[in-house]
């Protein structure tokens, strides 16, 4: 018996149309076992036509994690070639429940697996966005002068480039040890750099680190500036106990 044949009206995050026919088929591929062989094709060939359409999902997924999109109702009812309207229900039959969760689970492994061949760079011509957190507080600072770590943001095409680049044009110029921190320097995989803006990441950094400084300095200035005004009181208040003092006269025990 055939399967039936449904209409889907399902928007494609970000653009200002639906997906097309071809687009869904392809989502239903990455729900199934052999879509990890589909996202390996993907990575071995930068001009596949569906790379850039891939990327778009996994981002929309990994990163925005909204219900909309490629991850609303009438996706996943395209996804599991469902009636549309299906998921509108409370109740599912058992059949329908199992092929929502075997389906998404296997969509989630495999973008899982998209990620993890990234992070690797196992993926061709494909340049990675990577964060970097640096502790650049000032040498010997104290602890109540410190900040937290700072998250910049490279491109490399893997983690030992991203690194070795951040080392040598940052660490070294600010004369930071790379060996004695080696720990928080450790490069993290962001996603694929054509899906992020990495100046207007590291300038949003910028503007926080900076906003956590002033919020610092505004702090101990307020702290200066009431024991400024404590030691005035203190300097008055034992002026006065001294000109108390000098009218009361010496005591008898002085006198004696």
């Amino acid at each position: 018996m055939p399967k039936p044949k449904y209409e889907y009206s399902v928007e494609y995050p970000g653009k200002d149309r639906n997906l097309t026919k071809r687009e869904i088929i392809f989502l239903r591929k990455l729900c199934r076992t052999t879509g990890r062989r589909l996202v390996e094709e993907i990575a071995a060939k930068p001009n596949h036509k569906f790379r850039n359409f891939f990327l778009d999902i996994w981002y929309n997924v990994t990163q925005e994690r909204g219900r909309s999109g490629f991850q609303s109702k009438e996706c996943l009812e395209a996804m599991c070639e469902v009636q549309p309207g299906t998921f509108d229900s409370w109740y599912l039959d058992q059949g329908v429940q199992q092929k929502r969760t075997y389906r998404t689970n296997r969509f989630e492994e495999n973008l899982n697996h998209a990620a993890n061949s990234m992070s690797r760079g196992r993926w061709e011509n494909l340049q990675i966005l990577w964060r970097v957190d640096t502790d650049l507080n000032a040498p010997q600072a104290g602890y109540e002068a410190r900040v937290r770590e700072v998250s910049s943001y490279v491109v490399a095409n893997n983690i030992d480039e991203a690194e070795s680049v951040w080392q040598t044009m940052v660490m070294g110029p600010l004369g930071i040890d790379p060996e004695s921190s080696r720990r928080r320097n450790h490069a993290r995989f962001v996603g694929p750099a054509l899906c992020f803006n990495a100046m207007e990441l590291n300038i949003e950094a910028l503007a926080e680190t900076k906003s956590r400084i002033e919020k610092k300095r505004a702090e101990y200035e307020k702290t200066l500036e009431d024991l400024k005004a404590t030691q005035a009181r203190s300097e008055f208040a034992f002026a006065l106990i001294n000109q108390t003092l000098a009218m009361v006269g010496p005591s008898e025990s002085q006198i004696a």
